[in-house]
Order: structure tokens, then C-alpha cells, then sequence
């Protein structure tokens, strides 16, 4: 009688603290999900540096997989600028791409009038114009203008 009481009380102890630990994991990704959302709605393109930087919770290996799983959801995107550079963004209902100025780096949201056709079933399309923007044109463009 005495072991069957021993093992009820194990049984309670371990599934309360599963139970517990289950919980507070789920609280503290949500957390950090609903974060991660509300700064990239209101900040436009974050590198994951950024984003880690910016919330001040959490190391990066911890926002690191939020954001990944937020691309896998498809609640934000993954926008390459290069292969040393990739950023993050809100996905807003309006699909928006991406021109880059070769020579300052500035980003901007670009709305192309006529998105390319193709035959088949495309599921998503990304669209990254590169050139020279107005501003290095006409050489209006300084130090404090360029992005960090």
C-alpha cells in the first residue's frame, strides 16, 4: 500500500511539473512571437541581430528559432539582400518588393504595377531590383543617410 502511494505521489509530482514546464515554455514563445511581430510591423526589414538587439529579452539562439518558425507560419518573410545579409519583414496584405542602391545600400518597398506571369502553380514570388538610387545619382546621399 505504501510503494502504491509513493508511486501517486511521484506520478502527481512529475506530471505537475511537465505540466508547469509545458506552460511557461509555451508562454515565453508566445511572448517572444508576439514581440517579434509587433516590431517588424512597426519597423520594416531587421536582421535577426536587430530584432535580438532591439527586444532586449531572450538570447539569440531563442529569437533565432521564433523568427524562423514565424517564416515557417507565415507571419513574417525572409528577404536576402546578399549572402551575408538577410532581413526580415511583416507580411502586410499588400505584396510589396524590394529595390537596393548598389552603392549606398538603401532598401526600399517597391510596388510593381505588373507582376510577371508564369505557367504553373507559383506559390510566392520575391522580386529584388537592384541599381542606383536618386539620391547616389545625383550625389545628394551623405553619411548620416546610409542604413546601418
Amino acid at each position: 500500500m505504501q510503494v502504491v502511494c509513493i508511486i501517486r505521489t511521484l506520478h502527481h509530482y512529475i506530471a505537475s511539473n511537465l505540466q508547469y514546464s509545458t506552460i511557461t515554455y509555451m508562454t515565453r514563445t508566445n511572448i517572444y512571437r508576439s514581440k517579434i511581430i509587433s516590431l517588424l510591423k512597426r519597423v520594416h526589414l531587421l536582421s535577426i541581430s536587430d530584432i535580438s538587439g532591439k527586444l532586449s529579452m531572450g538570447n539569440f539562439s531563442t529569437i533565432f528559432r521564433n523568427v524562423e518558425q514565424l517564416c515557417k507560419d507565415g507571419v513574417i518573410r525572409k528577404v536576402t539582400i546578399s549572402k551575408d545579409l538577410i532581413l526580415y519583414e511583416f507580411i502586410h496584405e499588400n505584396h510589396h518588393d524590394h529595390f537596393v542602391c548598389n552603392d549606398c545600400g538603401t532598401i526600399e518597398s517597391i510596388n510593381l504595377k505588373n507582376p510577371i506571369v508564369l505557367k504553373g502553380n507559383a506559390v510566392s514570388y520575391d522580386v529584388m531590383i537592384r541599381g542606383i538610387c536618386e539620391k547616389c545619382i545625383h550625389g545628394e546621399i551623405t553619411y548620416t543617410d546610409l542604413p546601418i
